[in-house]
């Protein structure tokens, strides 16, 4: 007797969708179940701007200024704070306003709620 373990997969909101849309252009699925294969909660992903250059391109790499994580999907322009108070006042005039933090925490909240 053989044990095997599986895993769902992990994919992208992206990769899901290109998934679905292949199988059912291969006829291996229908259109409703293609439906089915992608998440509804991811579905607000792909609905965000994105960057149409590639990050790992070497145009965009001599480019950089810094590194760091993203906390939310999606990309943005504005003029970058370092400070959640700040954001917000920057915001409260019609600035597009990015906050930026080593790490977040629960007193950033307003800052990151007047972020784009």
């Amino acid at each position: 007797m053989f044990i095997l373990q599986t895993r769902n997969a992990k994919r992208t909101p992206p990769a899901a969708v290109k998934i679905a849309v292949d199988m059912v252009a291969e006829g291996a699925i229908s259109r409703e179940e293609a439906l089915l294969q992608v998440n509804p909660e991811d579905v607000g992903q792909l609905m965000v701007p994105q960057f149409k250059a590639d990050v790992d391109s070497g145009q965009v790499r001599s480019a950089l200024i810094a590194r760091g994580s993203g906390a939310s999907p999606g990309a943005a322009i504005g003029k970058l704070y370092f400070d959640a108070n700040r954001a917000v006042e920057a915001a409260e005039v019609g600035n597009a306003v990015i906050l930026v933090r080593p790490e977040t925490k629960p007193d950033d909240i307003h800052g990151i709620a007047a972020s784009v």
